[in-house]
């Protein structure tokens, strides 16, 4: 049977990700206000850490969702199987979303 500890980790790791990376990037803009080169790479970084754990709660949820196996109480199986559905599909959403937040910093110069 698969852990509760996982399933939750799967269903609230991409919304807290993504959380914590906006309010990490707001917390940077004093830092990067004045136009410099590493302003590009501190935004990225925290979009790559938040992407990292946003695809990891992406597998847990499926390995989670194929370890649900089916021999024990169907009733808790059937909710293992929807916790890890749940968590890998908020966990693909919020992939999607933290791309989309990383994507003016990639084409956009503050500079020019």
């Amino acid at each position: 049977m698969v852990r509760p500890r996982l399933l939750w980790f799967a269903i609230l790791v991409g919304p807290l990700a993504w959380l914590v990376e906006l309010e990490t990037k707001f917390a940077l803009v004093p830092w990067t206000s004045t136009c410099p080169e590493h302003r590009r790479v501190a935004m990225l970084a925290v979009a790559g850490v938040a992407l990292i754990l946003t695809l990891a709660g992406v597998v847990i949820g499926l390995r989670a969702w194929g370890g649900a196996s089916m021999a024990g109480d169907t009733v808790a199986v059937g909710r293992a199987r929807f916790m890890a559905t749940l968590g890998a599909s908020l966990c693909v959403l919020f992939v999607v979303v933290i791309v989309a937040t990383a994507v003016p910093a990639i084409l956009l110069d503050p500079c020019g």
